[in-house]
């Protein structure tokens, strides 16, 4: 059952300082960004470490929380990766499929989005997911006013069921370091919010 408004999760607990292997940086500034989002309830952390194989690793990990009530979910989902990257000049690349399931241990995560983005060839691989009252919602077009209007017919203009985004991003396939201990870790606090 995800928390009460009462019990408001600090974003950053969902993601450890220090785990064991890692170099880890934590974003700073976000709060610029507050007001756009209509929330400074968001973190980010950076995990980086080289692979047995030699390649080095960079895992980033995005969140941010409203309270129900806080925001509509168009507004959220208005803040995706299509929408933000290209801003800071990240290039969308083609991918063959939008959605994917990833498995995790024993367990496969809820459907996320997927993307493939390159800045200066550098890759990056992003999936996000979307909750909204302990449920993952399918992405939607805010742009499109039809989508819009069944956005607000579903979840209303003031959205009463709390939301958290999740965004992760990395240099590698998500294969790479699917079996890390980290992923599990960090993903298992996930799992009241459908992830």
């Amino acid at each position: 059952v995800p928390p009460t408004e009462t019990e408001v999760p600090q974003i950053l607990a969902f993601l450890p300082g220090s785990p064991a292997g890692w170099n880890t940086t934590t974003s700073t500034g976000l709060t610029r960004f507050a007001d756009i989002l209509e929330t400074d309830n968001l973190g980010q952390r950076t995990y980086v470490k080289e692979l047995e194989n030699g390649k080095l690793l960079q895992v980033t990990f995005y969140m941010a929380y409203w309270k129900p009530g806080q925001a509509g979910v168009n507004v959220v989902a208005t803040h995706t990766p299509d929408a933000c990257w290209p801003g800071a000049g990240w290039e969308p690349q083609p991918t063959e499929v939008s959605t994917v399931n990833l498995a995790l241990g024993d367990r496969t995560l809820s459907t996320s989005e997927y993307r493939l983005f390159s800045n200066q060839d550098s890759p990056q691989h992003v999936w996000f997911w979307h909750s909204y009252d302990g449920r993952i919602i399918t992405q939607f077009e805010p742009r499109n006013p039809w989508e819009l209007l069944r956005s607000v017919f579903t979840y209303g203009v003031r959205s009463q069921g709390e939301q958290l985004f999740v965004r992760v991003s990395s240099n590698l396939p998500w294969e790479e370091f699917r079996d890390d201990p980290l992923m599990a870790e960090i993903f298992e606090g996930m799992k009241p919010y459908g992830i």
